[in-house]
């Protein structure tokens, strides 16, 4: 595993399982914290691929603000 403070949005794509959505309003407090406070939370990628296995809604919320870059782990080895 590794750990990237700052992996571009550009790169990041959602895997095609994730089942969670948020409501509009949920989405506007999220963007909002970010906005604020930044990711506090890094997402989780699977292998350098940049396939997200958590912070799908985070990355969207990252995407929505103009945000470049998140903090990401990086799984390696994982199927």
């Amino acid at each position: 595993m590794t750990f990237d403070p700052a992996y571009p949005t550009a790169r990041l794509k959602p895997a095609d399982y994730n089942p969670r959505r948020l409501s509009d309003d949920a989405f506007e407090r999220l963007q909002r914290s970010l906005s604020r406070f930044g990711m506090v939370k890094p997402v989780i990628l699977n292998g350098e691929a940049g396939v997200l296995t958590a912070g799908h809604q985070r990355t969207r919320a990252a995407n929505a603000i103009g945000m470049a870059e998140v903090p990401a782990l990086i799984l390696k080895g994982v199927s």
